[in-house]
């Protein structure tokens, strides 16, 4: 018998008896959780932020992984998100009064609009979101399409059904009168 099935007793055919938790597969396997406390937060992003500090502010690499929907201190943020990635700044959003000591801040990244002209003279404004501002928001853009294209199948099979009840309909009698059959001979 191989070595992981040691714990495992021999049954009869159709039963089974379950390995004991010494030889489970889970057990030897299990992570251990261990709970956050608002003092950790300062630790997750302090080490995280310099691990991050090593970029500077003008890199133009895409930013990878979840970033926090909120930063601890000002520097925090601009330096995570490589200074709202161009697109915004770092302001503070809000202050926890629960959270004990001076409170907890937070401090997110205020996207703003980029208005570019172009060379015929007519402006582009490109809208960001994201908790770097990082993404294009292209919400706009979308509904319009999306809905464009629903009105356009709606117009199209109404036409095609209204066209198809209009082929059904029997013609006149005015019309039908004139029309004759086959002439009998």
């Amino acid at each position: 018998m191989p070595s992981h099935f040691k714990g495992i007793k021999s049954a009869s055919y159709g039963t089974y008896s379950l390995p004991s938790n010494s030889h489970s597969y889970l057990h030897k396997r299990s992570n251990q959780e261990i709970p956050i406390e608002a003092s950790s937060f300062e630790t997750l992003s302090s080490s995280s932020l310099s691990m991050l500090a090593s970029s500077n502010s003008t890199n133009t690499t895409v930013l990878r992984g979840i970033l926090p929907a909120c930063f601890p201190s000002l520097s925090s943020c601009e330096s995570m998100s490589r200074n709202c990635t161009g697109h915004g700044s770092c302001k503070l959003k809000f202050t926890d009064k629960d959270a004990g000591g001076g409170g907890a801040k937070c401090y997110q990244c205020s996207c703003s609009a980029d208005v570019r002209t172009n060379k015929d003279g007519t402006k582009k404004t490109t809208q960001w979101g994201g908790p770097a501002c990082q993404k294009k928001d292209v919400v706009a853009p979308f509904w319009l399409l999306a809905g464009f294209s629903v009105g356009l199948m709606f117009l199209v099979s109404w036409a095609i059904g209204t066209l198809m009840t209009m082929g059904s309909e029997d013609l006149p009698s005015v019309i039908g009168a004139g029309v004759s059959g086959v002439p009998r001979r």
